[in-house]
């Protein structure tokens, strides 16, 4: 049997598209234009424009996803993905991340964050007593749906 999605929504990083535009732009100059620079610099700048382009794009995008087994939050072309099953949670919080911790994929206090944007999370305290956060821009709604899922799961 498969689980049905109760709960999908993805958020994009704005600032990541600018930067994967500045890094395309970047590239095309480096590589048409040149300059003074040599053959090796050049084809070097542009693997690394690209590269970082490339990264960017990958984590532009998160899709968080609740159905009624497990929470998955899910990065740009489907890796990196991080499910958690309804089970292993033990409390649901709306949180408010320091500016500090960034974007990205981030070793936090006590777990891990998956973020592209803001500050809003929401916090899964784990049954291993760590926390994993997810960073979202409708926390009130994904809180909702974990606690209705997380009282109505198999596990309880």
């Amino acid at each position: 049997m498969t689980a049905t999605a109760q709960y999908e929504r993805t958020q994009a990083s704005y600032v990541g598209l600018w930067i994967l535009a500045a890094a395309f732009v970047a590239s095309l100059v480096i590589a048409m234009i040149g300059g003074g620079f040599s053959v090796q610099f050049r084809s070097v700048a542009v693997a690394v424009f690209l590269l970082l382009g490339i990264v960017v794009a990958a984590m532009a995008r998160l899709t968080v996803t609740v159905d009624d087994r497990c929470v998955e939050a899910t990065f740009g072309w489907g890796w990196p993905t991080r499910a958690i099953a309804l089970s292993d949670v033990n409390g649901v919080s709306q949180v408010r991340n320091s500016w500090w911790y960034g974007w990205g994929i981030r070793w936090i206090p006590h777990g891990w964050m998956y973020n592209v944007w803001g500050c809003d999370a929401v916090e899964l305290q784990l049954a291993n007593d760590r926390v994993f956060r997810i960073g979202t821009d409708d926390p009130g709604g994904l809180v909702a749906v974990l606690e209705s899922g997380a009282a109505r799961g198999p596990h309880r």
